[in-house]
């Protein structure tokens, strides 16, 4: 049975608890697991864009997620000023220097099985999939 569920936040780091709680919904038939990891991964990329999409401007970030029971797929869109360069080729931070971030995007890339980034008119959007069979 497909599912369709929507949210809007404000680009704000208070609003962030919002998306974790939406991914958690969404996924609730999924196990602890990796339904935890996919809650990390969004969290992330929605912390990034308020951080670097946006970098102190307002505006709002709009999640459509569906899940069809194999298959999760997401969409991510925001409005801010900033665009993403290529995260094809991600490398993880190294983690003996403690760095204060750097570790979003990685994380994404290492729990979704698809990720692609455009650069839209007005803002940003990523097509976040992953396969759950």
């Amino acid at each position: 049975m497909m599912s369709y569920q929507k949210l809007t936040i404000l680009a704000d780091f208070a609003e962030l608890h919002k998306v974790s709680e939406f991914v958690e919904d969404v996924l609730y038939q999924l196990e602890a697991y990796p339904r935890a990891q996919m809650v990390l991964a969004i969290h992330e990329l929605c912390l990034n864009i308020v951080e670097h999409a946006y970098a102190g401007v307002t505006g709002k970030i709009e999640i459509e997620a569906s899940d069809d029971g194999g298959r999760f797929e997401m969409i991510v869109r925001d409005d801010g000023p900033n665009a993403y360069i290529d995260s094809s080729n991600v490398a993880p931070p190294d983690p003996n220097d403690y760095p204060e971030g750097g570790w979003g995007l990685y994380i994404l890339h290492q729990v979704m099985d698809s990720i692609k980034y455009r650069r839209l008119e007005t803002g940003n959007e990523w097509h976040l999939l992953k396969n759950l069979e």
